[in-house]
């Protein structure tokens, strides 16, 4: 993990991490169980812990702020550092009726040592370097490094054909799954109805996995189409159909895949104000589309009546934060009162996943449905509650496999990192690149194996397939600047 670090980085680093940690301290009340009191101590010292893994990130020299490591340690503070001290402050101790803090002691402390094995995996050298600019300088100014490639017309017509096909599929699927007319669709319920008699979720459901290839392969017209007209048509287009599926996330990654591509084709690191016009904007967005997105799935359409932005700002991720709750309540049953499941979700359910229940109507319910039920009660299931990728390691594979496991999330995406930092950097490298950072939230945020490697397979899928029909060398490869 030996590095070049920057001095003025760590210091920076650190400071924030100071600041941070009084605020934490500030938050602790004043009376407090013992139980509790031993629970804040140990949350405030895990923080510590996190800092110093903090620090060494971000006083990296070579690192780039959207690379995936900085959204996984971000949400790795946010999930078991920062909202369980606020849930402490609050009140808010419980979880359908469970009081999950009395395993906030073992929970915090794997949680600790595992993030130390992700980024073990991540920074490892145990991965080809040998194509890759190991000192890739991150200029203040775009450099505009060349790596278009031949071909493109052949390019477009594939990707093309690949988001018509995946729109069709995703949209036609949730209008039969949801019973809405394509007229509803289009007009964002301004036009045509919803017909709750004529759903058929459960057979349908499976394609809807088909609207992650469209990120891709729009990417690709975003690069390559010339005709704005046609690009900002499609741009529309490919929001209203996540608009309408009701995943606010998708069409953040959506955009953000954008967003990524230019600056790591330019080379550069975005200046503060533009993260935080960025942050802004995707908070504002989340917080609207999770108050219309019920309006949009039941059939009521667009309406904004009543939304107050200082109210509903952080409502989206209220629900993401407290994930930590699962994972707390998790040590306490595993394996004490129930065995560990050693890869039922993980491998069994991951290969046969994709099979719809119009072809298999005995396919058996989730394994994380019955872990869950084990853990809180039936009830739980009602919530649409959902648990960090963590926690599912730990269900599956008890805290060894949390251990493993993070080193390999860690590696897999260590090495996918490298792919913008390649000598003959492509813009198949530079697209797969810019999809990394949401995969990365996607796969912290919602630990379900199956549900995430058909996501990844998918969201990627595009750039093979384009790949492998346009096998040709890319323009200019002797120069990786220009």
């Amino acid at each position: 993990m030996a590095a070049q670090l920057s001095g003025k980085k760590f210091k920076i680093s650190a400071v924030i991490f100071v600041l941070i940690l009084i605020y934490l301290l500030g938050l602790k009340p004043t009376v407090l169980s013992p139980v509790m009191n031993e629970a804040y101590n140990t949350i405030l010292i895990g923080f510590c812990v996190m800092s110093l893994y903090g620090c060494y990130i971000f006083s990296r020299k070579d690192l780039f702020l959207f690379e995936p490591i900085t959204v996984i340690f971000a949400l790795y503070v946010a999930i078991f550092f920062y909202q369980p001290c606020m849930d402490i402050y609050k009140g808010d101790l419980y979880l359908v009726g469970k009081d999950v803090f009395p395993g906030c002691d073992i929970a915090t402390t794997i949680v600790v040592i595992s993030f130390g094995f992700l980024l073990i995996g991540y920074f490892s050298p145990f991965y080809g370097r040998k194509r890759v600019v190991n000192k890739l300088p991150l200029f203040k100014y775009p450099i505009h490094r060349n790596t278009s490639l031949a071909n493109t017309h052949k390019i477009l017509h594939i990707a093309y054909v690949i988001w018509g096909v995946s729109w069709i599929i995703y949209v036609v699927s949730w209008a039969k799954a949801r019973g809405a007319s394509l007229s509803y669709v289009l007009t964002l319920g301004g036009a045509g109805e919803v017909d709750a008699m004529v759903r058929s979720q459960a057979a349908l459901g499976f394609l809807f996995n088909f609207g992650s290839c469209l990120i891709a392969s729009y990417a690709y017209i975003f690069v390559y189409e010339k005709k704005r007209i046609i690009k900002y048509s499609l741009f529309v287009l490919t929001v209203i159909a996540y608009m309408f599926a009701g995943y606010r996330f998708i069409i953040v990654q959506f955009i953000t895949t954008l967003v990524i591509y230019y600056y790591a084709k330019c080379l550069v690191n975005p200046k503060g104000y533009i993260m935080g016009g960025l942050a802004g904007f995707f908070l504002v967005f989340a917080s609207v589309m999770e108050f219309i997105r019920g309006g949009l799935r039941t059939g009521v359409g667009v309406n904004v009546e009543g939304y107050s932005l200082v109210q509903h700002i952080l409502s989206p991720f209220e629900s993401n934060f407290t994930l930590y709750k699962v994972m707390y309540r998790f040590v306490l049953v595993f394996p004490d009162q129930y065995p560990f499941t050693y890869g039922n979700t993980m491998i069994l359910e991951t290969i046969y996943y994709m099979i719809p229940r119009a072809i298999w109507p005995e396919k058996p319910r989730t394994e994380l449905f019955t872990r869950m039920a084990e853990a809180f009660g039936p009830e739980i299931l009602t919530t649409g509650t959902a648990l960090n990728n963590i926690a599912e390691y730990y269900y599956e594979f008890g805290i060894l496999g949390c251990l493993v496991c993070m080193f390999l999330f860690g590696w897999i995406f260590g090495c996918a990192r490298n792919l913008f930092r390649r000598k003959n950097t492509t813009d198949h490298d530079l697209i797969l690149f810019s999809m990394l950072f949401s995969i990365a939230f996607s796969c912290v945020n919602a630990g379900y194996m199956p549900m995430n490697f058909y996501m990844v397979l998918l969201t990627l899928a595009p750039v093979w397939i384009i790949k492998k029909l346009t096998n040709k060398k890319y323009a200019n490869n002797s120069s990786t600047f220009r």
